[in-house]
């Protein structure tokens, strides 16, 4: 996955590429040093984020085995981007739980953390409790089941609450159809704060880690 996404980063430099942990040896002798090693590694071959797949890892958030990985990104000066989004097997619903979460953006408050999928349906209203100085928070895949099972009116209260300039667009395209979630954006966020939603708050954020030349 890793060497995949470096080739696409090597012919595209608008693609900011992030790195894929596998955590499954760190018991081993050596094993925190070992992926803390590979981590580096792949900092230096131009991978410029870090991914936490709870449920893929089969995890809670603040899992022993992730901590030194928390700590090697803010020393790095990369971010980490956590699924927060119940459910992807083979992990479990409670993998993804804001109350793991919240002590790992408090304890590693010099790390940046990007909040994927904006906690899903169940966890949606526990968002503003993980909304300190270091976090981020982005709609990838979510906005169409939020439409549907939350309002457009509960969703502009949880983004208002949060902040415009905390959140980013995202899609999880194929997933779901950009289009649609476009169109969605437009009745939840005004439009004064569109542009920072859909493009000004990511390159602002990612100025911090020289994701981009430009």
């Amino acid at each position: 996955m890793n060497d995949y996404m470096i080739s696409i980063i090597k012919n595209d430099e608008d693609i900011v590429g992030f790195i894929d942990i596998d955590i499954s040896k760190m018991h081993y002798a050596g094993g925190i040093k070992n992926i803390e090693t590979k981590i580096v590694k792949l900092y230096e071959r131009g991978l410029k984020g870090i991914k936490i797949h709870l449920q893929n890892l089969g995890v809670n958030g603040d899992d022993w085995r992730l901590l030194p990985i928390y700590r090697l990104a803010g020393e790095l000066n990369i971010p980490v981007m956590i699924h927060c989004y119940p459910g992807s097997s083979p992990g479990l619903i409670e993998n993804s739980h804001p109350k793991y979460i919240e002590k790992i953006v408090r304890v590693f408050h010099k790390t940046s953390f990007i909040i994927a999928h904006f906690g899903g349906v169940p966890y949606f209203n526990l968002m503003p409790w993980l909304n300190y100085d270091n976090v981020y928070f982005e709609t990838s895949g979510v906005l169409p089941i939020f439409k549907k099972n939350i309002g457009i009116e509960k969703v502009k209260l949880i983004f208002e609450e949060i902040g415009y300039d905390k959140i980013f667009f995202g899609s999880d395209f194929p997933t779901e159809y950009i289009d649609i979630q476009i169109d969605i954006m437009r009745e939840v966020v005004n439009k004064e704060n569109l542009k920072y939603v859909f493009s000004e708050n990511i390159k602002k954020f990612g100025r911090q880690f020289n994701w981009w030349k430009k």
